[in-house]
């Protein structure tokens, strides 16, 4: 049997925040952290009162002979904790004790005391250096009590990108089980010796997209490997014949933790004109000192006269009969929010009031509900996103977003004078030239503050049991309040009408233009806008929106633009963004389409200067 180090609990609840001592350590201690310091939002458990032992694991590839001096736990809310051992182990061991297993770390083992905040921290008399096989950091714990909180005591960090979580107990997980697919435990050690004080770039993308008369964001990660937090950061760049340098403050200081990791946008200066153009990218400081990991990053500019504006679409399927529906009615509520200019959403209803369609005519193929995807190509959740976490449906978001679009879109719509029609005119932009093209121009009319009652308008609810911290947005707290049916919802984004169900999408020409406007145009009926049994789903003419999308050969959809139902007979053409092609003046009819010359009536036109007016040409 191993001896363990004769130690001795030098101060414990030190730590509050994770950022709080991390942010710059001037003393060369970086951080470990098994859920690379962010705090938990999940809980794990067995619900009964058992031994847990909870472990992360240091590898010692680029850490080996670095050497630990303090562990720091952030076990959150467990209020009626009997006893916790905090140790360092090289490998996972549990040995049988009668009818339960126990845990036997071959390094060493101390007492330690948590705060009210359940925060520890635990100064190693004798520090201990990383070996070849690298080390297993972890705690145990038992409870004198069964409450809620001690169900499901394990904190972690619950992030598919964050993998370091083992767990074992005395009854359930009796042997020691990776639970790495969850995420991440907030166990902390904080390491001196041999840990320099600099940080690295990761590469840049193969290929960059701008304007050329405009500068070009360049988003680069930064990787912190040094016991210096990072505050600023100094770059030089080349582009094209360009040459210059910049400094660059972060909004957020990249603090001292090992392999944490942040995006930060540096800024590329505006090219002369279209084309592409070398570029090299150099980070020269840290905090104002000479970075030692300086590498030079390369990559290559496409300059473009205008670049393409990523509008991903998000198309959510559900029904107010499905329990787990009405996480997608939440996320959508989030991003019209958190983005109202920019954010569309498609909500396509089956077996309710809202209903247009079978769910073998929908759009995508789906799996069951709530299901959802972006572009019609990422599977996606309407509140989780791409991944496991709380709410992720905006980095989800975000992250197509940052997907060059080949092609613009945009559009507006107007009611008849008669309320009898919807009239959408848009154009489509590509910024190259494109041969043997086959794009469609799908467009859909979408109602806001749809309401009714009867049990096809109210929703069924399966998150009236789930806690409070599990979804604290507050738009859940109707779900998790009510009953298992929530009545008196009003639906927003739900799809009423499809040009994909009605047929006659406009269809673009096979050889494309660089910089120039391809015009379409599509109609509906107002008379049409029913649901499967017939009955109408325009409840008020004043929350009706079009959203139009061009979509590849493969159903691919490449852009889209979200615009609101004018009411008005005003077309108001500079109410929707328009460009002149090659600095000449644009002309429009007065129900938006745009025309290679002016006609006999009222037409409208945009200046060279961007300015609009109104003429009559007899």
């Amino acid at each position: 049997m191993n001896i363990l180090y004769n130690l001795r609990l030098m101060a414990v609840g030190v730590v509050a925040l994770f950022f709080a001592s991390t942010a710059c350590a001037d003393n060369g201690t970086i951080v470990f952290s098994g859920s690379n310091g962010v705090s938990a939002n999940a809980t794990f458990g067995t619900a009964k009162n058992e031994r847990y032992d909870v472990a992360m694991h240091v590898d010692a590839t680029s850490l080996k002979g670095t050497t630990i001096s303090a562990i720091r736990l952030h076990l959150g809310n467990v209020p009626n904790i009997a006893t916790l051992n905090v140790w360092l182990s090289k490998t996972l061991n549990a040995e049988k004790n009668g009818s339960r297993s126990e845990n036997k770390p071959d390094i060493l083992q101390v007492e330690a005391t948590p705060t009210k905040d359940g925060e520890v921290r635990v100064e190693l008399e004798t520090p201990y250096t990383i070996g070849e096989e690298g080390v297993y950091v972890g705690y145990s714990m038992t409870f004198s009590q069964l409450t809620d909180a001690e169900k499901y005591p394990v904190a972690y960090f619950k992030n598919s990108g964050i993998s370091n979580f083992y767990l074992h107990t005395s009854m359930i997980y009796t042997k020691w089980n990776d639970m790495s697919v969850r995420g991440g435990v907030p166990i902390e050690v904080e390491l001196t010796g041999g840990v320099d004080a600099d940080a690295i770039a990761l590469p840049l993308e193969d290929r960059l997209y701008g304007q050329f008369d405009k500068s070009t964001p360049v988003s680069v990660t930064l990787r912190n490997l040094g016991y210096e937090g990072v505050s600023t950061i100094g770059y030089t760049y080349t582009v094209g014949n360009q040459t210059g340098s910049a400094t660059v403050k972060l909004d957020e200081p990249l603090p001292a933790i090992y392999n944490y990791e942040q995006n930060v946008t540096l800024s590329l200066p505006p090219t002369s004109a279209k084309g592409d153009y070398p570029v090299s990218l150099t980070l020269t400081t840290i905090n104002g000192k000479p970075n030692p990991s300086a590498a030079l990053l390369n990559s290559q500019l496409t300059s473009y006269k205008r670049l393409p504006k990523h509008r991903p679409l998000f198309e959510e399927y559900t029904g107010t009969w499905c329990r787990n529906c009405p996480r997608g009615f939440v996320g959508l509520e989030i991003m019209n929010k958190l983005y109202p200019d920019d954010f569309i959403g498609l909500s396509y209803h089956n077996k309710d009031a809202m209903e247009i369609m079978q769910r073998t005519d929908f759009p995508s193929e789906i799996s069951g509900f709530p299901d959802g995807y972006f572009d019609r190509i990422y599977k996606t959740d309407a509140y989780f996103g791409f991944g496991t976490e709380k709410f992720g449906l905006d980095k989800a978001w975000l992250r197509v977003c940052d997907e060059l679009a080949p092609a613009d879109i945009e559009a507006k719509a107007n009611l008849s004078a008669d309320a009898s029609e919807v009239e959408v005119n848009g154009y489509a932009y590509f910024p190259t030239d494109v041969n043997n093209a086959s794009y469609t121009v799908e467009v859909v009319l979408t109602a806001d503050d749809l309401y009714g009652a009867g049990a096809a308008w109210d929703q069924k609810n399966d998150y009236n049991t789930n806690r409070p911290e599990d979804y604290p947005e507050p738009e859940f707290e109707q779900f998790l309040k009510g009953s298992g049916t929530v009545s008196g919802l009003h639906y927003n984004d739900v799809v009423v009408a499809t040009s994909l169900r009605n047929g006659g999408e406009p269809v673009l020409p096979s050889t494309l233009v660089a910089d120039t406007e391809y015009p379409f145009s599509y109609k509906f009926k107002i008379a049409d806008i029913v649901n499967t049994s017939g009955e109408s789903l325009v409840q008020n003419k004043e929350k009706l929106n079009a959203v139009v999308m061009i979509k590849n050969a493969d159903g691919k959809v490449e852009n889209a633009f979200k615009t609101k139902v004018s009411t008005s007979t005003d077309t108001g053409i500079s109410s929707a963004t328009s460009y002149n092609v090659n600095g000449e003046a644009v002309y429009y009819s007065v129900s938006g389409i745009r025309l290679s010359l002016p006609c006999r009536g009222i037409n409208i036109v945009r200046l060279a200067d961007g300015s609009v007016k109104k003429i009559m040409r007899k």
